[in-house]
């Protein structure tokens, strides 16, 4: 998952793909999310797929596990 912006504060954007242990990709996912920065739209990239994996009832499928990867010092500073 990751998240762009042109300047500060500019456009963002962000997108991801949600996969399963085995590197099956279960979803896509990517859109616009309005101005902001880059640590903001990184942060609304990771929140996005956990609402995407939330939503979407994997766990009962044998979906119970979930990784990040993405920038994550920017996201956490």
């Amino acid at each position: 998952m990751d998240g762009s912006s042109r300047g500060c504060p500019r456009k963002t954007g962000i997108g991801g793909v949600l996969g399963d242990k085995n590197g099956c990709v279960l979803a896509l996912f990517l859109g616009s999310m309005g101005e902001g920065d880059a640590a903001n739209a990184g942060l609304l990239a990771i929140e996005n797929g956990l609402e995407i994996f939330a939503n979407y009832g994997w766990v009962g499928l044998g979906v119970n596990t979930l990784s990040f990867e993405s920038d994550p010092m920017l996201s956490i500073s």
